[in-house]
């Protein structure tokens, strides 16, 4: 798959028809701009997208403090609108300086990128950002009950961190491993986080907590080099990033994980 970090040309697709993927999100960061500071046009926004997005919602946005304690969620002062479909499978979330779509029900690239495209050119009708500070698509999976015990073979070596310590003693009893690594791809990086979450916990808000324990591996790339604000280009540019997600996702996973979701 090339030379690069984890390859520079397109990775053969395989598809997983029982892919153990809980969210993929794709985030567009820009300079506030007044229309979608102001409730007109929110309003406007929310009316475009309502024949697929109709269902409606608005919430505070939410601060993460390091405490004593750990990591704390605290309600932030922004108010941040949420555009549902009915069946609460995808969701556009917005402010006067972000638009972001997420899925639990992702079929493929070609629509993912579609859709988005489709939700920015809204905003595009509603606002007119002129450059877009972080772009990025995130891919978060989440294995649990019986595929547990084969995590040794559904993960390069290099991923397994704690848990193949743990694998060494029949006395220590593995809680929790989390490893989190950032990588430069010339302009893009990529931030990859994995390991073992116990039950009922989570690493941050976009990662479900489940009632019993579970492996995730979660692929967050994304670029922070400012870049010109277009519908074409920015879906475009997500798609890059996607790719390169797709080509690290294969070089992390072993062809055992590709048979057992195939």
């Amino acid at each position: 798959m090339g030379d690069g970090l984890f390859g520079d040309l397109p990775a053969i697709e395989v598809p997983l028809t029982r892919a153990p993927l809980t969210r993929v999100l794709a985030q567009v960061r820009f300079p506030s701009v007044s229309e979608l500071a102001l409730s007109d046009g929110q309003h406007r926004f929310s009316r475009l997208l309502k024949a697929t997005y109709p269902v409606a919602r608005q919430q505070s946005g939410i601060n993460l403090v390091i405490t004593p304690q750990g990591v704390m969620q605290q309600p932030g002062r922004d108010m941040i609108w949420q555009l549902q479909d009915k069946r609460r499978e995808w969701q556009v979330s917005f402010s006067d300086g972000f638009v972001s779509l997420e899925t639990s029900k992702y079929v493929s690239r070609d629509d993912f990128c579609a859709r988005l495209h489709s939700v920015l050119n809204a905003l595009v009708d509603v606002a007119e950002p002129v450059l877009c500070d972080r772009i990025g698509i995130r891919y978060i999976n989440q294995i649990s009950g019986e595929s547990l015990l084969r995590v040794n073979e559904f993960f390069r070596p290099e991923m397994l961190g704690g848990w193949a310590v743990s694998q060494r003693s029949e006395s220590a009893n593995l809680v929790q491993s989390l490893s989190e690594s950032l990588f430069e791809l010339g302009v893009d990086r990529m931030l990859i986080r994995s390991g073992w979450i116990p039950a009922r916990g989570t690493v941050e808000p976009s990662v479900p907590a489940l009632p019993s324990d579970s492996w995730v591996l979660d692929l967050d790339s994304f670029t922070d080099n400012s870049e010109d604000f277009s519908p074409a280009d920015v879906s475009a540019r997500v798609r890059e990033l996607a790719d390169g997600a797709y080509r690290a996702f294969r070089n992390l996973v072993t062809d055992d994980f590709l048979e057992h979701y195939a």
